[in-house]
């Protein structure tokens, strides 16, 4: 779009210990889809610290 919109952005977490879910594609769609799925307000900083 080329624009800021309100829509999820996509993003890799790697921590120790974390076994690795069953995406293989790296964008919007396939993402929500992950063990993570789709992350409210906080939540990422949340999973990156806990």
């Amino acid at each position: 779009m080329r624009t800021h919109t309100s829509d999820p952005v996509p993003f890799l977490l790697i921590k120790p210990g974390e076994k690795p879910d069953s995406v293989s594609v790296f964008d919007e769609f396939s993402v929500k889809k992950g063990s993570l799925g789709l992350l409210k307000d906080g939540e990422v900083l949340q999973k990156l610290f806990s």
